[in-house]
């Protein structure tokens, strides 16, 4: 159409470089006139290490970034891809370069492996997003959805066990709402606060309730949750319960069973 040429696709072009001698994989690409870091994502998508650094080694720039901000450490950590984390430091990327939310690698809740790389590469435990989940740290975002080792390994290099973000959510409270009760002993045994409450009033325990989570509910309770708690408008835990989202009677079952066993 208008006389150009539909461009191969991405398995045409990489079995093509693949398949080529490595001294030859430079030329074949300029000769086709394709950018070396327009390839970077779609290599740590469906690549290889190899082919990786194939192209860093020809000059392909890491810190490029997408529309969305997205560098291609963002893309290797979201993809868990550690071998490739690993090549893209070496290269000099910048570990702490964040999107256009504000969400830096440290954020991407990647598997312990990637999180201690990024450390020891100068990743900021301190940082803080801007976007619509504002002023999150990579404690909130591991907390929620990371791995437990990730978490203490965060607290070990200082991240702030009772940071705020822009809710007064602390990574408690992300680690309740996200159901993972490994997360929210890892935090209690490190100190975090269990009777602070955000600017909705809820504390982790009214968190867990209106969720309808009985087991996180079970496990606050046995921490010394406080079973009087009331939300912003008043509600006690079993008013919480019962509109709760999910499994509200077994939630009211958790709660009855704390109450009369004290």
């Amino acid at each position: 159409m208008n006389g150009l040429r539909e461009r191969p696709d991405f398995a045409t072009r990489m079995h093509t470089l693949h398949d080529l001698p490595l001294a030859s994989r430079a030329s074949y690409l300029k000769r086709r006139k394709w950018q070396l870091h327009s390839l970077l994502p779609e290599v740590i998508y469906r690549g290889t290490s190899l082919m990786l650094l194939s192209l860093l080694a020809r000059g392909a720039d890491p810190n490029t970034a997408d529309e969305g901000g997205v560098t291609p450490l963002l893309y290797a950590t979201d993809h868990r891809r550690a071998a490739m984390v690993s090549l893209l430091l070496r290269f000099g990327v910048d570990p702490n370069r964040p999107d256009h939310d504000g969400y830096t690698p440290l954020m991407h809740h990647g598997p312990t492996l990637i999180t201690r790389r990024l450390l020891y590469s100068g990743a900021d435990p301190h940082a803080r997003t801007w976007g619509p989940w504002s002023y999150q740290t990579p404690l909130h975002a591991t907390a929620g959805m990371g791995t437990c080792g990730s978490v203490r390994m965060l607290l070990q290099w200082g991240a702030e066990v009772d940071a705020r973000d822009g809710d007064a959510d602390t990574p408690l409270m992300a680690a309740v709402t996200g159901h993972g009760s490994p997360f929210t002993r890892l935090l209690l045994e490190h100190g975090a606060a269990l009777h602070t409450r955000n600017s909705d009033g809820d504390t982790p325990l009214l968190l867990a309730v209106g969720r309808g989570f009985p087991e996180m509910v079970r496990f606050l309770v046995q921490q010394g949750a406080n079973l009087q708690d009331r939300d912003a408008k008043g509600r006690d835990v079993f008013q919480c319960a019962e509109e709760g989202y999910w499994r509200p009677e077994e939630t009211v079952a958790v709660l009855r069973h704390a109450l009369h066993t004290g």
